[in-house]
């Protein structure tokens, strides 16, 4: 019975537990066929599908398959500031229409920055950096930033040397990268930055009525400090350097340190 499934499974990976089971002769219940899928980790489509594409099977897209050869060739980085991922994304948010979130996390410790804007715009993203990271940490901290090539971080024409944030990042000492077209998951840590921030700020506050662009970034910058100082990470760099915040390991700050109050 269970290499009957696997077989159906390898023909159909995106049908459920109840439709594979009906397709059986005899018939299987769904329950039944849940409990042998769990029991072979093929409990959800996407693990179907990525199962019956490594027996020989081609079900992922090209999109796919470039996003899992990424991910086994992330960026890396080896200390606090050496690499800091920055992005943005667009927000609706009730009494104050469309909004854009600026968006950084820092490589090795996933200590992160969000601040939002009327805009997407070359000097928002100056702003953000200069006056919410840049001004707020340690001098020579941050080495290098990496982003997209939105054209607020990266001018095409003049192959970025001369954008305006390319030439602000240079005057404050610090390196800028672009990431690849087509390629957003190069810059992981800003982007599941985003989704944390997404699942877990807006998601509760959506439904709260704001008034003025103050009031929402009061409110995320609680949020981004509770993210750094008081939610444990899980990461093996945090742990490896004995960390379990993020903004600890970005401070370099110890148990019995006295912790310092970062104002944003």
């Amino acid at each position: 019975q269970g290499l009957r499934i696997l077989d159906y499974v390898y023909d159909h990976p995106t049908h459920g537990p109840d439709r594979i089971g009906r397709e059986q002769v005899p018939r299987v219940s769904g329950h039944a066929v849940w409990n042998y899928l769990v029991k072979e980790n093929l409990n959800t489509r996407r693990k179907r599908r990525l199962w019956a594409e490594a027996q020989g099977k081609s079900v992922l897209t090209q999109k796919e398959k470039q996003h899992m050869q990424a991910k086994h060739n992330h960026v890396e980085a080896k200390e606090a500031g050496e690499l800091v991922g920055m992005d943005t994304f667009t927000v609706g948010i009730k009494g104050l229409g469309k909004l854009c979130q600026y968006t950084a996390c820092d490589n090795y410790s996933s200590y992160g920055w969000a601040k939002v804007y009327r805009q997407k715009t070359a000097d928002n993203a100056v702003d953000f950096f200069v006056n919410h990271m840049f001004n707020n940490t340690p001098a020579f901290k941050i080495k290098r930033v990496l982003t997209d090539q939105g054209v607020e971080f990266y001018s095409a024409r003049h192959k970025n040397n001369y954008s305006y944030f390319h030439r602000i990042l240079a005057r404050c000492g610090v390196g800028h990268t672009v990431t690849k077209k087509a390629h957003p998951w190069t810059n992981g840590y800003a982007e599941r930055l985003n989704q944390t921030i997404w699942q877990e700020f807006y998601l509760c506050m959506l439904p709260k009525p704001y008034t003025t662009l103050e009031q929402l970034n009061e409110d995320l910058q609680k949020f981004m400090t509770e993210y750094n100082f008081k939610r444990r990470h899980t990461g093996y760099k945090l742990k490896a350097g004995g960390f379990e915040f993020p903004g600890h390991a970005f401070f370099d700050i110890r148990e019995n340190s006295n912790i310092i109050e970062i104002k944003y």
